[in-house]
């Protein structure tokens, strides 16, 4: 059953009440079915929370002190009898009704101070965290940290390289020591009367290439440590 069905429903059944009080009574009923259906019940579960309806217009009649067999012809201290009875029914109908939406409305309350003191405690998005960046501490910290590690991978750079360098002094080195033996005994071997002066001198040129090598090698390495200690100092 809809609202419309239950309402004709119970306009035709307490079509012996008068019509301004019929009027009355079928809008108090409508209110309530449309504030139910606010809180979240169906149109259907609103009207089925009245319970059967035979017993709810038996419920109202019997307020009326009103029977089947109700014509309207009363006397007058009847009618004013049913008049106070009708008033009854209708300011607790409509009392019952002003709790109600009081009700709604507190509930409304609590639920948007809920919502307002969780948006409280959700930190801004665009807020910054106190004492992080607290008179630009937290910019100089990340600087000092982002120079400290450029260092360190300077220092690592520098190490590998001179590690490299000597890799390739040494073979330089001993070529050196290799060229210098042989030219040795090739200045001997010449001196003997062997014709071995293009041999000496290639020998020679070996000396000298690898040797100049090698010192250089070795000098770039003790200028760049040199200039490191003196920077540091």
């Amino acid at each position: 059953m809809n609202k419309k069905e239950f309402l004709d429903v119970m306009e035709r059944r307490l079509s012996v009440l008068e019509a301004q009080e019929r009027e009355d009574m079928l809008s108090e009923y409508e209110q309530h079915i449309e504030l139910k259906m606010k809180s979240g019940m169906s149109e259907q579960e609103a009207i089925e929370d009245f319970g059967d309806i035979d017993s709810l217009i038996a419920e109202i009649l019997e307020a009326y002190h009103i029977d089947p067999s109700y014509k309207g012809v009363q006397k007058k201290g009847a009618a004013e009898g049913i008049g106070k009875k009708a008033s009854g029914v209708f300011s607790k109908s409509k009392q019952s009704l002003s709790n109600f939406m009081e009700q709604q409305k507190e509930k409304q309350e609590q639920r948007m101070e809920q919502k307002r003191e969780e948006d409280k405690e959700k930190p801004s998005r665009w807020k910054r965290p106190e004492g992080v960046f607290e008179s630009g501490r937290g910019s100089e910290t990340a600087k000092a940290v982002g120079r400290k590690t450029a260092d360190i991978i300077k220092k690592i750079l520098i190490f590998c390289i001179k590690v490299l360098l000597v890799l390739v002094m040494l073979p330089a080195v001993a070529a050196t020591l290799f060229s210098l033996f042989g030219f040795g005994v090739l200045v001997i071997l010449l001196l003997q009367g062997y014709p071995l002066v293009g041999a000496t001198l290639v020998m020679l040129g070996c000396i000298l290439g690898f040797g100049a090598f090698s010192l250089f090698v070795l000098t770039f390495i003790t200028s760049r440590w040199s200039k490191r200690k003196d920077v540091e100092a």
